[in-house]
């Protein structure tokens, strides 16, 4: 409640919504024109927010986690961090007449975590591992391990110190097999033979 202390005016309504200054001694809900918020009382902890119209009385929202389309426009609750970074939020974009889908996780991560999205467009959180990050296909799941020579990795963990790397002897795809140095040259007896070191032979 309050009481204008400026100058009486005979436009002024009070029941049904105040246009002008009070009269001295009159009391009422001061309205969002003269600088008040037009309403008597608001909801614990929520959100004060504006009216439908520059003059229209402030109201509140609540904050829960709601997930509908309508808690982001004209919904009685306000979304929350927590529903918009764990949840499915659609968002209209009127300018551009389409929907969009925000896909975001259902479940909070854990630390070093990473997202991966699903075969559905959904994303989920997927735990690190020793080891690179790649798939064996266009489009298939990922993995953490030893990368392949497919992917561009040798396929092994360790090698021996000072060896030579070689390609696998059974297929073109397969681990990448160390030569370890010795005493010689390093040779082979025939074409895209297995490569050894060791005297040179006379043919």
């Amino acid at each position: 409640m309050y009481t204008d202390l400026g100058t009486a005016s005979t436009s002024t309504t009070i029941n049904g919504g105040i246009s002008g200054p009070i009269p001295i001694g009159v009391t009422g809900t001061l309205p969002v024109r003269n600088g008040g918020t037009g309403s008597t009382s608001f909801t614990a902890n929520s959100l004060i927010i504006s009216g439908n119209s520059t003059t229209a009385a402030l109201t509140t929202r609540g904050i829960t986690n709601n997930t509908s389309n309508a808690a982001i426009t004209t919904g009685t609750n306000i979304p929350t961090l927590n529903t918009i970074y764990n949840g499915l939020v659609v968002v209209n974009d009127s300018a551009q007449t389409r929907a969009t889908t925000i896909y975001a996780p259902t479940t909070p991560g854990t630390t070093n975590q990473i997202l991966v999205a699903t075969s559905t467009g959904i994303p989920v959180w997927k735990s690190t591992n020793n080891g690179a990050l790649y798939a064996t296909s266009s489009g298939g799941s990922t993995t953490f391990g030893t990368l392949p020579v497919p992917q561009g990795g040798i396929g092994i963990t360790s090698v021996t110190k000072n060896a030579i790397l070689a390609g696998n002897a059974s297929s073109i795809t397969g681990a990448i097999s160390p030569i370890a140095t010795q005493s010689g040259a390093l040779y082979a007896t025939t074409a895209n033979g297995t490569a050894m070191f060791g005297t040179l032979p006379v043919n």
